[in-house]
């Protein structure tokens, strides 16, 4: 769903990209006319090849500041030109110089018609100029063509179409080993891909292509590479392999980083190109919950295009607004971002034909109208959801149905029923899902009280068996006697580290020293009657445990008879601080260590 946003992005608004893009690379409008004036007094001049290349270099100041009526007067006389040039050559050996300017003529042509938005007539253009590339084996201008003729097919839904055409020449460029041809030819395969929801062969496609333009010249080929690169990140997220997609987009930001660096150079600038790296990344952090950063990201778009003078009341791209709708909703402001949703629909309607992005801003309409306590409004939007998912599901098999109605000429009443019943067919497979999901759910809810009872009767097994182990220690020391102050003075060595230990048992059972949470070594080990060192070994001689250690060991075991015992008015905080502990984050990290469970599962096990 993300790869066709972007998809529909690009094809809305490359036009006024490209003029803004041109707007901000040149001086201004009177020079782009001067260097036009200038250019045609050096081709009136010129004769042969170098007419031809100045003629074509011409197109791109033209395309700054003309109409497509007089871009399409422009590409007639050129045209022309360039035949008549070739037919006065007298050099043959210069005739293949003739036909590559004569290909790329009609690629700009091509992509001029695109970016107007005259989709039927560049796809006629394209294959007459297909046509002509395999006659005179201008190979790399003839994957060119065909990769903007499947771009073409996509826009105008001719899915079908464009799958066969993507396979064909595919097929064709690996049999003649064409580096080029394959990874253009891999990319078309893998936006077909995209568009019928099979991430996997999408996924392998574009991975392809960037390997392929790895190997390739970088200037030949960045471009290309970028956008699939950049595609692939957005596919990997369709499939959640979230890991997988923050590496891409890293080397995605980082090939956007070279070829900036390398069009500095030559006074390029490729805002395009950045700003939807900043979608991409928008759209990762959303998606992985990290709404800092994405709002961050967000920011960054918006000041992208207020710097071109687009703000959002002037902005007509319904996926901006639902990025800009998911970040509001996290920040609880649902009026505003309810409004912000409603935007994006009216824009979705209105410039996207397919309409692949709606179910996205439905859904996301139908949760903030639950958020706001409007349940019944929502329910109403689900219709107009499950029709949109099944419709847009598998293109293939519309197209393929849409085949066979032809065909057979399929009556209106016998596709309807159809319909119905397919609609039926989803509805209850979706609700098959919702049962098999809840199952689990209480499978797994139930598998986690059974854990926790468990956990709960080992600690209190352990409890009982720390008693009686306690119970003997007293009787067989007889530990109150060596705490009188009549008693006998123990001297401090290993034969006696038993002893010293079971005083030190009494003082914690008897007084708690523990739940002071400033206790200090060398003040327990003055009130038993040993060194500080000495204390440390006695303890690590009994129990294998530091000082602090068995001190937090008394702590979590006096804050679960607390837990147990104590109404539940004293919070777990509360406990936690009266068993000794001044840290929350600690009391909660060293009890689940311990236990396996957290104090308030503990709480509630016991009650």
């Amino acid at each position: 769903m993300q790869s066709k946003k972007y998809y529909d992005f690009m094809r809305k608004f490359l036009p006024t990209f490209l003029l803004l893009l041109f707007s901000l690379t040149t001086i201004a409008q009177n020079d782009t006319q001067q260097k036009i004036d200038s250019l045609r007094k050096v081709i009136a001049k010129q004769h042969g090849i170098e007419k031809v290349k100045t003629y074509n270099l011409l197109g791109s100041y033209l395309f700054r500041c003309a109409s497509l009526e007089e871009m399409i007067a422009y590409f007639d006389d050129c045209e022309k030109v360039i035949l008549q040039e070739k037919k006065n050559e007298k050099e043959k050996k210069s005739l293949p110089e003739y036909n590559s300017e004569y290909a790329l003529m009609k690629y700009n042509y091509a992509n001029t018609l695109f970016n107007y938005g005259a989709f039927e007539e560049v796809e006629k253009q394209i294959r007459i100029a297909i046509a002509f590339c395999r006659e005179n084996d201008e190979w790399v201008n003839f994957y060119k063509h065909y990769g903007l003729l499947i771009e073409t097919l996509a826009v105008l839904e001719k899915y079908e179409l464009m799958q066969q055409e993507g396979k064909k020449i595919y097929a064709e460029a690996k049999e003649k080993n064409e580096p080029f041809g394959m990874m253009v030819t891999a990319s078309a395969l893998a936006k077909v891909y995209t568009i019928q929801y099979r991430f996997p062969e999408a996924e392998k496609y574009y991975r392809e292509s960037v390997d392929l333009a790895s190997k390739m010249d970088f200037e030949n080929v960045i471009k290309v590479w970028l956008e699939n690169q950049m595609q692939l990140v957005l596919v990997l997220m369709l499939q959640q392999k979230y890991d997988e997609a923050w590496q891409e987009l890293q080397k995605a930001e980082l090939l956007l980083q070279k070829r900036e660096e390398s069009g500095a150079k030559k006074g390029y600038s490729y805002p395009i190109s950045r700003s939807n790296l900043y979608y991409l990344f928008v759209d990762f952090y959303l998606k992985t919950k990290n709404y800092d950063k994405a709002e961050y990201h967000f920011n960054l778009l918006k000041e992208f295009f207020q710097s071109l003078g687009i703000d959002d009341s002037s902005l007509d791209d319904g996926y901006y607004f639902l990025l800009k709708c998911a970040i509001l909703e996290h920040k609880k402001q649902y009026a505003k971002a309810l409004e912000v949703v409603e935007k994006a629909c009216f824009l979705i309607l209105e410039t996207s034909p397919a309409q692949m992005e709606l179910n996205d801003a439905l859904l996301l309409k139908a949760r903030l109208l639950i958020r706001m306590g409007r349940g019944e409004e929502s329910i109403a939007l689900f219709d107009t959801i499950l029709a949109n998912a099944y419709r847009f599901r598998d293109v293939e098999f519309n197209s393929q149905l849409d085949e066979l109605r032809t065909i057979y000429e399929v009556d209106k009443i016998t596709a309807e029923k159809e319909r119905h019943r397919n609609y039926f067919l989803f509805a209850l497979g979706g609700c098959v899902l919702l049962a098999i999901a809840l199952g689990i759910w209480i499978y797994h809810s139930r598998t986690i009280v059974r854990k926790n009872r468990g956990l709960f009767s080992q600690i209190k097994a352990q409890d009982r068996l720390e008693n009686e182990l306690e119970a003997e220690r007293r009787k067989n020391l007889e530990l109150h006697l060596l705490l009188k102050p009549e008693a006998v003075v123990l001297e401090e060595n290993e034969e006696n580290l038993d002893l010293f230990f079971g005083k030190l048992t009494i003082l914690m059972k008897e007084q708690r020293l523990f739940i002071d949470s400033e206790i200090k070594r060398k003040d327990v080990a003055l009130q038993i009657g040993i060194s500080d060192r000495g204390l440390h070994d006695c303890i690590k001689n009994s129990t294998g445990m530091s000082f602090t250690e068995y001190i937090n060991t008394l702590r979590l075991a006096y804050s679960r008879e607390l837990l147990t015992n104590m109404d539940e008015k004293f919070t777990i905080d509360a406990i936690a601080y009266e068993a000794g502990f001044n840290s929350r984050t600690t009391f909660y990290r060293l009890f689940n260590e311990k236990y396996g469970l957290s104090p308030k599962q503990f709480r509630e096990v016991s009650k």
